[in-house]
């Protein structure tokens, strides 16, 4: 019993599947009825709609075509009028009125203006009037087919003919036909000369200009003749093979739509993938669509962004300002946030790829230091870079998105730190070869692994929120009250590029403390590019630094660069150690320290306070000194005046500014006339030294523990990385280079003194940012010129031939890439050495960057454009000029 239920309800199933199965093969019958007639009829209307609408573009053009030729006949028969007036009285063509002889201009057009009409000539004005207001009744009804005539072909006839234009095509026409050269005849000369106007312009623009037209016309005509029999075709065959599927349709056997069930699992699975591959698809053209967006809104970005930084620089009240600054800080905010759509919207599109080439690795971290150095002063923290020594000069790698990685990093950075400082950290050790990887024999090029930390003393991150700080769109407070706002892009920008390099980011955090983000890549060393440059204490053997700063990092950074570039250096914490270290040294040693780094804004002694005391004590007043300063410190530095300070840099100071400064005060000291003490502890006799023989001085870190007071654990731990020496033998170690050369700039220092000043050129055609650039510039305190085009930059070049050339990409006439291209024609013709050329660009998708460079320029720019931006890239090429650090 039981088995026979089953066997019903088995019978059952299949019954109910094979209805089933019946009833959508009538239903599958009668869609295929529906679907076939449907067919037909779209084919039969769109046909219809089709033939109609090319029937309507023959009627129009036939139109036009025939107007023309009534057009062409009446102008044609008014220049050969025309024509045989001038022929009749060609002998009056040289006739000078003798009342016209000796007068003035002024009296000529009285004169002109008063003459009557001749009346020899009064008949054939008549017939040239009457072929005239005959002509300009045909050109306006011309005028009217031809707007309402297919606007494609009309498009194309006026951008193809050489004698048209595209704000109005009959332009020639209208000149010919002008009433005020017929009204203007009172002479046979007149009628002369505008009989011969009239015939050659016709003969030579008008009529061209017809056939021309007439031409463009058959064509489009033929055209759209075999068109049409094309249509013809296509419907037939449409038609045909609709009524085959009809037929098939109707006898085709049930077992193909069992098939097609068979085969239904397949077809799903295959949708699917279908509809994978196109959401793929759909979110590359998204992110290729932002990246195209996000382009275009740059260009007038610059200027906002530029103009408001410029009137933040002018002379506003209060309510004016504060207006200003949220408008500077709004548009800054809307770039960053279209950076990092347009960034991620490349990585996630695939887009982003590495442009390998030789670079500078602390120019370019310095780069960042300096473009943060105006939001670090608003938080009163510091921001401070520290680079191992020894690290070559070049090296091979993407520059631009090292830049970018930092950028990020150290914008969160200084973001959620709110006191204390952030500290980028850079250092490296050898790697592996790429060819010793491989297995290969050869020469294997140097490879360093290269790790950059950046340390901030900020809120740090929950330990639970740490993974997810890497997520688009993560935030470790996603809260509509969050206090830091931001599009939660920046690290998973950041993330995908180490990843591109071959890195990985880390990240280490405790709550309330700060957060250390760190990652390591490769690069070979561009060995082409290093040389071994001579140290600087090479040439300035023995000379004694020191070092007086109250923040125990920027101690140990400056006291290692110093170190690292031969200089006997030691680091105290406040000026009165510093003050009893240089008293104690000149009075008990008879010693002098060769140079004071002073920071300016100290507790307790200030830096101008500390140089005041030095300036005022006899015994230590021609001590050099050079300050180190905040750029809001500037309303302060005037207690600096009188004091006869060497040099005032701005921090974070770039390694090579600092380099170059400290060994220019160095040299200025060693010219100076040495200082005598009153007593010699161990005189130096004619008996005991001989003609070479100079008198061996202790190292300045062996004054420290003689002179000054217990030092703090900080300075303690500084002290301990000091090689004391009290012998000679032991001073010549202790003086020679700890490291490497440290980086020295690609570029020599522009001189500033007796030379013209240095120039640079602006190539923009965009007025507004031509403002921007002419008052950022002025701002800066650079001597500028402007062209406004690309040959006008390649002649302004040639002309003036500036020392740094910011060099538009999209110009009229040429290009920025094909200026740059001529400019660097003519530096190889004549052997010139070639001048620093900035590309200046909106553009920002892939392979602009490698466009630019290819065409021989040197660096790259994106706008908008800041002043601080500016000054930055202008410090990079032109090291040493001046530049008002205030306005940057």
């Amino acid at each position: 019993m039981k088995t026979d239920c089953g066997t019903t309800m088995i019978d059952n199933t299949e019954s109910t599947a094979e209805t089933g199965t019946a009833r959508r093969s009538i239903i599958a019958l009668r869609i295929g009825f529906i679907a076939s007639l449907s067919a037909i009829a779209i084919v039969c209307a769109f046909f219809f709609a089709e033939q109609s609408a090319r029937n309507q573009s023959i009627q129009q053009v036939s139109a036009l075509s025939r107007q023309l030729a009534t057009l062409d006949h009446i102008m044609r028969d008014l220049a050969f009028h025309s024509g045989r007036l001038a022929e009749t009285h060609k002998d009056f063509s040289d006739y000078i009125d003798p009342r016209l002889a000796n007068a003035t201009l002024a009296q000529k057009r009285e004169i002109i203006a008063s003459l009557q009409i001749d009346p020899d000539i009064i008949s054939s004005i008549a017939s040239l009037d009457s072929r005239l207001i005959k002509a300009r009744r045909e050109l306006f009804k011309l005028r009217f087919d031809w707007k309402q005539a297919p606007a494609g072909l009309t498009s194309e006839i006026q951008s193809k003919s050489r004698y048209m234009t595209t704000t109005d095509p009959f332009q020639n026409h209208e000149k010919m036909l002008a009433p005020e050269r017929f009204d203007a005849a009172r002479t046979k000369k007149d009628i002369y000369w505008i009989g011969r106007e009239t015939h050659s312009l016709y003969e030579g623009v008008v009529e061209p200009s017809n056939l021309g037209v007439q031409e463009r016309l058959r064509d489009y005509l033929a055209g759209q003749s075999l068109a049409q029999g094309a249509l013809l075709q296509r419907y037939l065959l449409a038609t045909m093979g609709i009524l085959v599927v009809l037929g098939f349709g109707v006898f085709v056997p049930i077992d193909m739509i069992i098939r097609r069930m068979i085969s239904r699992l397949q077809d799903k699975t295959r949708e699917t993938n279908a509809a994978l591959v196109k959401a793929k698809a759909a979110d590359r053209a998204k992110s290729e669509f932002l990246a195209t967006m996000s382009h275009e809104i740059r260009t007038p970005m610059n200027g906002v962004l530029g103009m408001a930084e410029l009137l933040t620089r002018t002379e506003l009240d209060t309510r004016q300002r504060t207006f200003t600054d949220i408008i500077l800080k709004s548009g800054n905010a809307l770039l960053e946030i279209i950076n990092d759509i347009l960034d991620f919207s490349k990585i996630d599109a695939g887009q982003m790829v590495l442009c390998p080439k030789s670079f500078n690795l602390v120019d370019t971290t310095e780069d960042v230091a300096t473009l943060m150095s105006s939001r670090v002063v608003e938080k009163d923290i510091e921001l401070v870079v520290r680079i191992a020594p020894g690290l070559p000069d070049r090296l091979i790698g993407d520059p631009g998105r090292i830049r970018q990685v930092l950028t990020n990093l150290v914008g969160n950075a200084v973001k959620f730190t709110e006191q204390g400082h952030v500290m980028v950290e850079i250092t490296w050790r050898d790697a592996e070869s790429l060819q010793q990887q491989a297995g290969d024999d050869s020469e294997p090029a140097r490879r360093l692994a290269i790790s950059f930390a950046v340390r901030d003393t900020g809120i740090g991150i929950p330990e639970d929120k740490i993974e997810a700080v890497f997520d688009k769109f993560s935030q470790v407070d996603g809260s509509s009250t969050r206090k830091h706002e931001g599009t939660g892009l920046g690290l998973a920008i950041a993330t995908r590029l180490v990843d591109l390099m071959g890195g990985r980011i880390k990240v280490e955090s405790a709550l309330g403390e700060g957060s250390t983000f760190s990652f390591e890549i490769e690069m070979n060393v561009d060995e082409s590019a290093n040389q071994s440059a001579e140290s600087p204490a090479a040439a300035l053997p023995g000379r004694r630094v020191l070092v007086i700063d109250d923040n125990a990092i920027n101690r140990m950074i400056l006291t290692e660069q110093m170190r690292d570039w031969g200089f006997d250096c030691v680091a105290v914490e406040s000026g009165e150690i510093g003050l009893d270290l240089l008293r104690h040294a000149r009075s008990s040693l008879g010693i002098g320290i060769d140079l004071l780094v002073l920071d300016f804004q100290m507790p307790g002694m200030t830096g101008a306070e500390v140089a005041r005391a030095i300036r005022s004590d006899p015994l230590i007043a021609d001590t050099p000194i050079l300050v180190l300063s905040s750029i809001d410190q500037a309303d302060q530095l005037e207690a600096l005046d009188n004091l006869d300070i060497y040099a005032q840099l701005t921090k974070p100071v770039r390694t090579a500014q600092l380099r170059q400064t400290v060994q220019s005060a160095l040299q200025k000291a060693l010219r100076r006339p040495a200082y005598t003490p009153p007593v010699m502890q161990t005189p130096l006799t004619p008996e005991s030294a001989g003609p070479t023989d100079a008198v061996v001085q202790p190292p300045v870190a062996a004054l420290v523990s003689d002179s000054t007071p217990a030092p703090s654990t900080e300075r303690l731990e500084d002290h301990a990385r000091m090689q004391p020496a009290v012998q000679a033998d032991a001073l010549v170690d202790a003086q020679a280079p700890i490291a490497a050369q440290a980086p020295a700039s690609t570029r020599e220092p522009v001189s500033t003194g007796t030379e013209r000043e240095p120039l640079v050129m602006v190539a923009e055609d965009n007025q507004v940012n031509q403002i921007v650039f002419q008052q950022s510039l002025d701002s800066l305190g650079i001597n500028h010129d402007l062209a406004i085009n690309g040959r006008d930059a390649v002649e302004m070049w040639a002309r003036l031939r500036p020392d740094l050339v910011l060099m538009d990409v999209s110009m009229p006439e040429l290009n920025g890439m094909e200026a740059t291209a001529e400019i660097r024609a003519i530096e190889a013709r004549e052997g010139m050495s070639p001048t620093p050329i900035i590309a200046v660009t909106a553009h920002s998708l892939k392979g602009d960057e490698d466009r630019c460079l290819a065409a021989g320029m040197d660096d790259y720019l994106s706008k908008p454009i800041s002043p601080e931006k500016l000054a930055a890239m202008i410090e990079r090429w032109l090291p040493g000029v001046q530049i008002d650090t205030d306005a940057a």
